[in-house]
This record gives structure tokens, sequence and C-alpha cells, in this order.
């Protein structure tokens, strides 16, 4: 049997091993178990197993004899499964955004603490030499993990010089590093440099359309995070529950993110995740001037995008336009 190209289905739920049994079902949907099995190099009850995650995606029908499954036509069976992963996503997403709103309060709400400085596990650093030099010193106790959330579309040359050696430094000890940008630092040529440069390394890197505060997990027992974003304080956090709820958030974000040099990529519907998050910002009720900082990008940028969005949807105005983005599925 001809070797198929393989990848491609995994979004939708389906394990490599599925898919290709899927691919060899909907190529030779004659074939048992055993013809299966050769085909793909598998065993037979590996070939069975994966038949039943096909069943169980309504993607074939089993019979009564464990032989063969019957193939339901791929264009149904796949856009319902879309469809279906489509929901789960726009669900996933919403309750992501109201879970970053509320990380964000509880950050406010411990930094604005009267006591937040003697609280046990909380100590308030003061001043961005202090937080660097918190962040040095506790470098060279890192024996396993970073995450960190650098929502920024601009990087400080001196930030990211000290950070470089920093960051160098802990992947030569083998430690794994795992950051997220905005979307906008690719318009940044400086920023997305260090980016690259980071995943040359081996630190893994992904973007986003928006993120909430900065935030840098530690070996996952202690956090740092900003009291809010116009002090220069931030909060060096060892309280397990909220260092997890964190390690949380950033998985979610993680997940949704999208590799770096990916992020201007189009859907199949035709929008980028940053065309996506703007009208989701502007349907809010956030104006221009605040989208563009929530985006990391310029009033000007936010503007351009809304007006390209417009003349593609054929819409007179920005409510018209945010309900054919609604009826097409883009929010």
């Amino acid at each position: 049997m001809g070797e198929c190209a393989m990848g491609g289905l995994e979004g939708l739920g389906l394990t490599d091993s599925a898919e290709r049994v899927y691919r060899a079902i909907v190529t030779h949907p004659e074939m048992g178990v055993q013809e299966i099995s050769r085909g793909v190099g598998m065993d037979d009850e590996v070939v069975r197993s994966c038949m039943d995650e096909l069943a169980d995606l309504a993607l074939v029908r089993p019979t009564s004899t464990a032989r063969q499954s019957v193939l339901i036509s791929p264009k149904v069976a796949l856009e319902a499964l879309v469809t279906q992963r489509k929901a789960e996503l726009f669900r996933v997403q919403h309750e992501l955004e109201l879970s970053s709103v509320a990380a964000s309060e509880l950050v406010a709400e411990i930094g604005a603490h009267p006591y937040a400085g003697a609280t046990e596990g909380i100590e308030v650093l003061r001043g961005v030499d202090e937080i660097r030099g918190t962040l040095e010193r506790l470098s060279f106790g890192i024996s396993s993990e970073v995450l960190a959330i650098i929502p920024l579309s601009r990087l400080d040359p001196d930030g990211m010089e000290s950070s470089r050696v920093l960051d160098e430094g802990l992947m030569q000890r083998g430690v794994r590093l795992q950051t997220l940008y905005l979307d906008s630092i690719r318009n940044d040529r400086a920023a997305r440099d260090y980016a690259s440069w980071l995943t040359e390394l081996g630190g893994e890197v992904r973007t986003a359309a928006v993120l909430p505060r900065r935030l840098t997990v530690i070996d996952r027992e202690m956090a740092i995070i900003p009291v809010d974003s116009q002090s220069q304080e931030a909060l060096l956090v060892r309280v397990a529950g909220v260092v997890d709820a964190l390690i949380a958030m950033f998985g979610s974000i993680w997940n949704f993110a999208d590799p770096l040099g990916t992020s201007d990529q189009r859907t199949d519907e035709g929008i980028t995740s940053q065309e996506q998050a703007l009208l989701r910002l502007l349907g809010s009720g956030l104006t221009d001037e605040a989208a563009c900082k929530r985006l990391g990008v310029s009033l000007r940028s936010v503007r351009r995008m809304m007006a390209d969005l417009m003349v593609r949807l054929e819409a007179g105005s920005r409510f018209e336009a945010g309900a054919k983005a609604a009826q097409r599925g883009w929010i």
C-alpha cells in the first residue's frame, strides 16, 4: 500500500496511530484488520484499539464482527468533528479569557493588601533593580523549569542582554524554558531575533494575540508577578495554591498559542489569531485605544486591521462586521 502523508488530524483528537489506521481505511475501506495491520506495520490488537478510538469519534461504525469497521462518509464525519472541536475551542478560549481576568484581579488583590509584605510566602520586590537582582539570585538554584509570560511587543535592550546571559546559562544546565510572547513581537526585529535565538538554543517559544500580566514561574514552586501595570513592584509568591493556579493558567494559554513564526498564518476560515482577538476585544466593549494595548500594537494598526476586516466581511459598520464575523464562526 502506498505511503500517505501523515500528520494534521491530531487537532481533531486522533492519536498518530489512529490517524494512520483511519487513512488506511479511507484509502481501502474493504480491508480488514489483518490487511490494515500489514499495511501500517502495527499489531492486530493495536489496530483494533485504533478502530475503537475512531468509532468513539464517529469516524467509523463498528460491525458485529471485530474484523472490519464500516467507514462513515469522511466529508460528513470530519466536518461534524471539526464543528464539534471548534465549539469546544471557543468554550475553552472563553473560559481562558475569564481565568486571565480572574488571575489579574487576584494578583492586584494580593498586592493591594496592606500586610502583603508580611504575609507568609509572599515577598514584595520594589523597583526594576530588585526584581532583576532577585531573578539573578534565584537563577542559580533553578533545577528543572522556567515558565514565562512576557506581554510586551518590544523588549528593553538592557533587559534582553541580562536575560540572554541568564537564559543561556539555564539551558546549558538542562533547564527547560517555555516562553509566551505577544503575536505583535514579530513587528519588532530585536525582540523577534531574541525569541529566535532562544528557540535555536533549545527554548520553547509560542505567541498569542492577547496575554495576561507578566509572569515567571520557577520550578513550579515560586512565581514572580507584577503588582499592577503601572508600578514597578512585583510579588515573589511561594504560596502553593496561588502558584498552582498560575501554572494552570499558563498551561491553558500555552496549549492554544502558536509556535513562533506561525501567528500571522490564516486559519481555514481566513482569519489570523490576532484579528480574531481584535474582534473579541472590540465586541466586549473595549475602545480601540484599550484594544491596541492588549494586543501590543499601535492604534493605527488596530484601525487598519479593523478596516481590512470590514472590507473582507463586506460590512458597512463595525456592528455589522461583528454580526457577520459571528455568523462565520470567527468569534
